[in-house]
């Protein structure tokens, strides 16, 4: 059966405004947050990536979310377009 619902695309905008950037990562867009202070113990390579639901990488509450776990972990943080381009 028809697994959809309109409930799936419905919910809200957290208030906000992201801190990251915009880059491209092998031709693939990306959200990065990155907001290290303590560079002691982490590795270049320690970093969290963020696999997004259907409302894809550029909404906000999902930057905002991205900005939040930079702060907490200390590590970059991305978020990439697996949708290539489409979200609603």
């Amino acid at each position: 059966g028809d697994m959809s619902c309109s409930a799936c695309f419905s919910g809200s905008l957290d208030v906000g405004n992201p801190m990251g950037c915009e880059t491209s990562i092998a031709n693939l867009d990306v959200y990065t947050s990155s907001q290290e202070t303590d560079h002691s113990e982490k590795s270049p390579s320690d970093a969290v990536v963020i696999i997004t639901d259907v409302f894809g990488w550029r909404l906000p509450n999902i930057r905002l979310i991205a900005d939040r776990m930079a702060a907490e972990l200390q590590l970059r943080v991305f978020v990439p377009d697996l949708h290539d381009g489409w979200s609603p």
